[in-house]
């Protein structure tokens, strides 16, 4: 009997002191010494394990199950403890970082509604950035103190509740909406512009001067560079304004046509003219040699008159003939001016 009772008091020794070491493990097992984190899944059901042996390990010493399973509790007690207020803290810093990511999207919303261009709404792109990139957690920055913050960085990692994530990712969600709309409504007024300078265009190459409608289409085309409305809808417009240009050019090309047209005429019928008044020039050389010879035949006549009648009536007919002949030449005259200057213009 004696033999039995020291062996079950060194039996009741060796599992009390299993006991002590798996309570030791459960207490050091499921923390990050660094950081001072602890794996509360890991830890509850390693706990279940440690207070299941209670029931299995046998025997045991009353005054030693008693004091284990005290200080078991305790354990248990004091990681709850633990547990809800890193709860509470990581309750706190997600409502302030809720807070934080709301003040970002609410900023970009009114970047959003008022935003007069594309330019103007890289502010909201920015803040919208940032709002999620505080989404995903941790701490980028010791804002507050360093003390605060350190404490915040040992128990929270700056990760929101899953509620507050999913109000914020919802909330964003709808801004990143909400921008897009408002990029694709100013990209629709810029193409409205752009189709109003392209219509201008048109309008110039279809019924301005070809040349001065080159100058207002240079004058859309630099406008319609600053215009930002997306790459199909710019290249509709620049087309459109293409088409312009090639039918102001188009009827530059006709108005040179026809006026190289226009010129040739001309100078055949410069060419037909001067010919046709060299000609007229030496028809009437021949009138005045054939006068001439008149001429010479009537002072013949005057030279033999017998009578002063007669030789009035021949001095008559000389004075009709050198008339003639003086008017003939003042039109030689006339016609050789004429050649002369179209000549002059032909060489011009």
């Amino acid at each position: 009997m004696q033999i039995d009772r020291e062996q079950r008091s060194t039996q009741c020794a060796a599992n009390a002191e299993k006991l002590e070491q798996a309570i030791q493990a459960l207490r050091t097992q499921h923390g990050e010494w660094l950081s001072g984190r602890v794996n509360y899944r890991e830890f509850w059901e390693h706990s279940k394990a440690v207070a299941e042996m209670f029931r299995i390990i046998k025997p045991l010493e009353s005054d030693d199950r008693a004091r284990l399973w005290a200080e078991l509790t305790d354990l248990r007690d004091e990681m709850r403890r633990r547990q809800n207020a890193e709860h509470e803290a990581r309750k706190s810093v997600s409502e302030q970082r809720r807070s934080a990511i709301m003040d970002c999207i609410h900023e970009a919303g009114h970047c959003i509604a008022g935003a007069p261009d594309l330019d103007y709404l890289r502010r909201a792109d920015d803040l919208l950035d940032r709002a999620q990139q505080m989404m995903k957690g941790g701490w980028d920055h010791l804002g507050g103190g360093f003390q605060t913050a350190l404490h915040e960085m040992v128990v929270n990692d700056g990760r929101l509740t899953r509620e507050d994530r999913e109000f914020c990712w919802e909330q964003l969600q709808d801004a990143w909406r909400r921008l897009k709309g408002r990029k694709e409504d100013l990209r629709q007024q810029a193409y409205e512009h752009g189709q109003r300078l392209a219509a201008t265009a048109h309008n110039a190459a279809q019924y301005s001067d070809p040349y001065d409608a080159l100058e207002t289409i240079k004058q859309c085309q630099s406008e319609v560079k600053g215009l930002r409305m997306g790459k199909d809808r710019s290249e509709i417009v620049w087309r459109s304004l293409q088409d312009a240009w090639d039918h102001a050019t188009a009827r530059i090309r006709e108005h040179k046509e026809e006026k190289r047209r226009r010129h040739e005429e001309w100078v055949a019928r410069m060419h037909e003219n001067t010919g046709r008044w060299e000609a007229l020039i030496e028809k009437n050389e021949g009138v005045i040699d054939r006068l001439r010879d008149q001429i010479a035949d009537c002072e013949e006549k005057l030279a033999g008159a017998r009578t002063s009648d007669y030789a009035a009536m021949v001095q008559g007919w000389i004075d009709e003939k050198e008339d003639k002949i003086r008017d003939i030449q003042s039109t030689n005259r006339e016609l050789e001016a004429r050649i002369h200057d179209v000549q002059s213009k032909l060489r011009g």
